[in-house]
């Protein structure tokens, strides 16, 4: 059954978005995508380089007027940028599978909601030192069985006032048991752990958008992934949608200065 047991703070009014970017009539949805197609995609949109900070990762693409804030916000914050992994792995037909976490109802926000792998960038450490670390800590996958290719563009968030940077990477089928990724799941952080195929988040009806009316900033759209067992929503759902729409090319990059 899709859907998961999350609580959303949906307002009381609220009403539907726009389709999905890859249900427009002009594209066609992959069958199934690979990974080195992806590879060979990041590369192609110059987003295979891995940033050292968050405002090489941040594309400038537009923001909605909530998001401006955060993002003033996040630039006048001393808070710490935060960094995910977006896991990538091919099932035995080729098609490249990502790997998400539910968290654990232990911990002390976002309580229960579906997420990459991943956390704060801690003083001494580089962002991609601080994914792989997050999702070592979290699921047991080892840094050495992760092979970074890039990375999607930046995101302020408003509750934490901080940049999520989400780096992608491939990981080593080497270290699977029975074709499949083995966690180590660290209970204390992480309730569940499941992957999905990427083009099954392409799939019609996974995808919505609500237009969802936010105090003192008006109105901003907000999307969700209905999936088997779990609601993807909030920063998570806008990573999976920024990573599709570089896929089905209609992504565009455009680079944009900080302060």
């Amino acid at each position: 059954m899709r859907g998961g047991p999350q609580v959303i703070p949906r307002p009381e009014k609220f009403r539907l978005g726009e389709k999905a970017p890859w249900e427009r009539a002009d594209i066609t949805i992959p069958e199934r995508i690979s990974c080195n197609e992806i590879k060979r995609i990041l590369s192609k949109t110059k987003l295979n380089k891995i940033p050292a900070t968050y405002q090489e990762a941040w594309l400038g693409t537009s923001l909605t007027p909530r998001q401006r804030v955060a993002a003033e916000k996040a630039l006048n914050s001393a808070k710490p940028t935060s960094s995910v992994l977006v896991p990538l792995f091919d099932d035995v037909n080729g098609n490249a599978h990502t790997v998400l976490t539910r968290r654990s109802q232990m911990v002390k926000s976002h309580t229960g909601e579906v997420s990459f792998p991943g956390g704060k960038v801690e003083t001494d450490e580089s962002i991609d030192q601080a994914a792989l670390r997050e999702t070592f800590e979290e699921v047991g996958i080892l840094p050495e069985n992760v092979t970074l290719i890039g990375h999607l563009e930046a995101m302020p968030t408003v509750a934490s006032g901080s940049w999520i940077v989400p780096l992608v990477g491939l990981l080593n089928p080497d270290s699977f048991v029975d074709a499949r990724p083995e966690y180590a799941i660290n209970p204390g952080e992480v309730e569940r752990v499941f992957d999905i195929a990427l083009t099954d988040l392409m799939v019609a009806g996974v995808y919505r958008e609500e237009i969802w009316e936010f105090p003192g900033f008006g109105e901003g759209p907000v999307g969700f992934f209905e999936v088997e067992g779990d609601t993807i929503w909030g920063a998570t759902a806008r990573i999976i949608r920024n990573f599709l729409e570089v896929i089905i090319g209609t992504h565009k990059v455009a680079q944009s200065s900080t302060r």
